[in-house]
């Protein structure tokens, strides 16, 4: 595809999103009507270690949660010109953020010769790299410059046509649906950062990766730590505690090895676990 061609394709693509998210937000300007808790009812997860706070969406309103999704947007203004957008993506793509710098330099500790050892996982490389949860295949793109074979998914449609167009590896899935992604065994370096507490129930999303993925696949998952929530405001429908992360991986049968809190300049609070599956 020529430069001339991809800036054509965005530009169809970018109109039609715009169009979609104007639609959605109506005349509010904080998408209030489509995060509104009449959407949903108050439930509760009763977890082995506890109950958590969770939001199920009314069944009525089968798009209600692609709808609050979508509405989180990618950073762009609907007020951006087509060629602004199409810069502001470029950016984005080929701009590592502070976040992404402390999961990748964690990553980089953790798969050291001497980390691997004490981790017995002396065998594993990375080889292929998949993000669940994208927006931006900005890590998808680190990766590839790296060697790996990349891919990603993501709910948003434009985000999945854009990252297509961009030459990426890129799947729709909505995870809080029945997730399935058959490729994803050939993977073996997955990572998730603040999705999952995009679901009512992240526990049931586990135990389908666990069953999708293959042996020495090693992940690297990242979630708020929000006990008052969940915060609708967000598109979060599931309230995670601290060390709930931990358990639930652990509770699906991967192997949990690595646990921080770190987080880049000023970050919210985070639980980070980097685990495997022997």
């Amino acid at each position: 595809m020529t430069f001339e061609d991809e800036k054509t394709k965005f530009t169809e693509l970018y109109k039609s999103y715009v169009k979609k998210i104007k639609s959605i937000k109506g005349d509010n300007e904080d998408f209030s009507e489509t995060r509104s808790i009449d959407n949903f009812y108050h439930a509760t997860l009763k977890l082995p270690w506890g109950d958590r706070n969770c939001l199920q969406k009314k069944e009525f309103d089968k798009d209600i949660n692609y709808n609050l999704q979508l509405s989180r947007g990618m950073s762009l203004s609907l007020d951006m010109t087509p060629d602004e957008a199409y810069n502001r993506i470029q950016f984005l793509l080929n701009n590592i953020i502070e976040s992404d710098t402390v999961r990748i330099n964690e990553l980089d500790v953790l798969l050291s010769e001497e980390q691997k050892k004490i981790l017995n996982i002396e065998d594993y490389t990375p080889k292929s790299f998949f993000e669940i949860g994208y927006r931006i295949p900005r890590l998808q793109n680190f990766y590839k410059k790296k060697g790996l074979i990349e891919g990603g998914c993501d709910i948003n449609d434009f985000n999945v046509d854009l990252g297509k167009m961009l030459g990426f590896n890129c799947f729709k899935a909505d995870l809080s649906e029945n997730f399935e992604i058959n490729s994803l065994k050939s993977f073996n370096l997955i990572v998730c950062y603040h999705v999952i507490e995009h679901l009512t129930n992240p526990l049931v999303f586990l135990r389908r990766l666990y069953r999708m993925t293959s042996p020495k696949t090693l992940f690297h998952f990242e979630v708020p730590i929000e006990p008052e929530g969940p915060y609708l405001e967000s598109a979060h429908l599931f309230a995670f505690h601290e060390n709930d992360l931990l358990r639930m991986i652990n509770m699906v049968g991967f192997r949990p090895f690595a646990l921080s809190n770190n987080t880049h300049k000023d970050g919210p609070h985070v639980e980070r676990v980097t685990f495997y599956k022997d």
